[in-house]
């Protein structure tokens, strides 16, 4: 709902408010984000400003006495007035003028939400009209200069307990306008007891849940890896002192982007916090010629009085509602095997078919080839970018592998890497000039590769012909999409040296095209992201991709605190999860099948193993595993998750999942290590109804 009694502008979701207000100086104010208050026509009640001028603070006009930026709680601060706070928005114009002023001007509201503009992901609309629960309100601001024009768009989701802005910058000037940065959401909180929390990590160890008390000074979150990286998800939450997972404060923060980011919480010398979330700005700056304009990715905002856990709850059900392709919502996601621990590089086609046939004999529903299935790959040093099926290990190719596959009654997938080429290969030798490296340098590499300029639509056009030939030579079901390196020595020859700044934006956007141009023309394909596991697990992927690898570590150990910390944000039915080999290829740790099974449950089951090395016992504990995940398996992927003990926090993890009418649930504990000498514990479980009857069975640790 929106609600606008100028000055005031009020978004309104079922339980929270976000409230605005047009100051005197024309500036869009923020007057109050927290728990919904019921609509009035004067909100001056909430209003914030000092008596007197403070210190040595700048006042804005003459005209205005001590109105002054520092002080005020801003929608979309600029910078060179007087605010000295993290700016928004840094541009130049052509006469070296940087001073950035946006002012209102007039507004317009629609119930129906625009589809994401072009080439870009984000929100999805639902049928709009007068049962709507969604609606838009975009704000038209001026610099007072003229020459630079600003739409702020706010889409309010009631239902998710959602809104989510967008920025679009407009060059109204008669030269060139150069954006240095640009801030999709910016927000000014009021003094407090805050504390921040995110998601950092790196590979095998991703979503490390991280906190901290707010101070003064800046933190600053971000990816420079041309992509959005484990190192800090483009997430961050702010609660209230006291904050817990079922009470308190919590503010949810999340930018739906892929590439580099920047997210910074700054608080000033008089206690105001101010939250900015956007394109990473070190390796960013974007020419707008008069006339063109520019688009930030969407940043999504919820507020929940229901602590962390419903801070998450409301993220989830965005993601499922408007995020995940329609033709995914709420679809059970397939029980699938992969090839990779079970035999990496090593394998041939009856290798694979014995595979195959023990996956199905257990009762698996999808078989996946994973790396080295084309010419010349076995092993990391070559053949990228070719996308030609090896004879030798493959004598019928791709096609009579996925037939066989598919006459034992499992579904076929197949692994690719698009974005990537080897020095040692075809490709490379045909088009050097399609990798990204900067001339005079020798290049760097990372796992022997270099990256593939997706700026360049010469690069975006091949990859979509090659995949369309693999995947029609197989017509998977499924296809597992990686990206093994970050990126360095950035460069495209398409773009003149004074625009070398807009390459990793254009990487992204390249990265877009190619997936909506291979979504549309394969929509029954379940793509399942992945960049070295949890390296790139965004909502922009998720907008193309219904899932997302979460992290190439199986270790249940390991596991128990990666989703943990990816629930903050993500649901489970968005987080590929495996019972890896034992003992555990990465840590070298030994689980045993039960626990690696009840770990890997809560999110889109799938085995990785060598299903033909199983003693009797294993196979018939995974048997049963597989008809109980298929029996609850809704449950698991698409209940209410309530975490009930955080790993961050102590020695268990548990997780419990509801079904939406509250008729039936799943519990998960867990023990990072044993200990000896245990006491009794007393679960508080959430989510039921207080006017039902439950029964409670407990599923043996080792199946009969």
């Amino acid at each position: 709902m929106i609600q606008l009694s100028l000055p005031y502008l009020h978004l309104r979701t079922r339980n929270s408010s976000y409230i605005m207000e047009i100051l005197p100086g024309g500036h869009i104010g923020q007057l109050y984000y927290g728990p919904a208050l019921s609509s009035r026509e004067d909100y001056s009640s909430l209003h914030r400003e000092f008596a007197i001028m403070p210190g040595n603070e700048t006042a804005y006009s003459p005209q205005l006495g001590q109105y002054n930026l520092e002080t005020c709680l801003l929608e979309f601060p600029g910078g060179g007035k007087g605010d000295y706070r993290s700016p928004a928005l840094i541009a130049r114009r052509g006469d070296g003028d940087r001073v950035i002023d946006p002012v209102y001007r007039s507004h317009r509201l629609s119930e129906d939400l625009a589809e994401p503009p072009s080439g870009m992901p984000g929100t999805r609309g639902g049928t709009g009209g007068a049962e709507s629960d969604e609606a838009m309100l975009t704000l038209l601001l001026e610099d007072t200069r003229g020459d630079l024009k600003l739409e702020l768009e706010y889409r309010v989701l009631e239902s998710c307990d959602v809104i989510t802005r967008r920025v679009r910058v407009v060059n109204g000037g008669e030269a060139d306008l150069d954006i240095d940065r640009i801030a999709s959401l910016s927000l000014d909180l009021p003094p407090g007891d805050y504390r921040w929390h995110s998601l950092p990590g790196k590979w095998i160890a991703e979503k490390q849940l991280q906190s901290g008390s707010i101070r003064f000074g800046a933190l600053e979150l971000s990816s420079r890896r041309l992509v959005s990286s484990a190192e800090h998800n483009p997430f961050l939450a702010i609660s209230e002192e006291g904050t817990d997972e079922h009470r308190g404060d919590a503010y949810g923060f999340s930018l739906i982007y892929s590439g580099n980011h920047r997210t910074v919480a700054e608080q000033s010398p008089h206690r105001l916090l101010r939250i900015q979330l956007g394109i990473g700005d070190e390796d960013f700056c974007w020419r707008l010629a008069p006339g063109e304009s520019f688009e930030s990715p969407e940043a999504v905002m919820t507020f929940s009085a229901e602590g962390f856990g419903g801070m998450s709850r409301n993220f989830h059900r965005y993601i499922e509602d408007h995020i995940i392709p329609p033709a995914w919502r709420r679809r059970p996601r397939p029980l699938l095997f992969n090839s990779w621990e079970a035999l990496y590089f090593d394998f041939d086609e009856e290798k694979l078919m014995k595979l195959a046939r023990a996956g199905a004999k257990l009762g698996m529903e999808l078989f996946v080839l994973d790396d080295g299935w084309f010419a010349g790959r076995n092993d990391d040093r070559s053949s990228l970018g070719d996308w030609v099926a090896d004879r030798k290990k493959l004598p019928g190719g791709l096609e009579r592998l996925a037939n066989r596959v598919r006459a034992l009654g499992l579904e076929f997938g197949v692994w690719v890497e698009p974005e990537m080429v080897s020095p040692d290969s075809e490709l490379y030798r045909s088009h050097p000039e399609w990798a990204i490296q900067t001339p005079g340098r020798e290049p760097s590499l990372g796992r022997n590769q270099l990256i593939l300029d997706l700026s360049n639509p010469a690069v975006i056009d091949y990859l979509e012909e090659s995949m369309n030939r693999v995947f029609a030579a197989c017509n998977p079901a499924y296809v597992k999409w990686d990206m093994n390196r970050c990126s360095s020595d950035l460069y495209s020859p398409t773009l003149p040296p004074d625009r070398q700044g807009e390459l990793a934006h254009r990487y992204v956007m390249g990265l877009y095209e190619l997936l909506s141009r291979l979504v549309s023309a394969w929509p029954d394909i379940l793509f399942e992201g992945c960049a070295s596991g949890g390296n790139r697990f965004d909502m922009g992927i998720l907008y193309y991709m219904p899932q997302i690898w979460t992290s190439d570590n199986t270790d249940p150990g390991s596991r128990m605190k990666i989703q943990h910390g990816s629930s903050w944000v993500y649901p489970p039915h968005c987080a590929g999860a495996h019972v890896g080999s034992d003992p555990s290829h990465q840590l070298l740790r030994n689980n045993s099948i039960e626990t690696r099974f009840h770990v890997a449950a809560f999110g889109a089951l799938g085995y990785e193993l060598n299903l033909t090395k199983l003693s009797p016992f294993e196979r018939k504990v995974i048997t049963r595993q597989v008809e109980l995940y298929k029996a609850y398996r809704e449950l698991f992927q698409f209940g209410e998750l309530y975490r009930l003990a955080s790993p961050f926090q102590g020695n268990l993890a548990v997780w419990q999942t509801m079904a939406d009418d509250g008729s039936a649930g799943i519990l998960g504990w867990f023990q990072q290590s044993q200990e000896a000498g245990s006491v009794y514990e007393t679960l508080r479980l959430r989510g039921l109804d207080p006017g039902a009857t439950y029964r409670i069975e407990t599923l043996p640790h080792v199946f009969n």
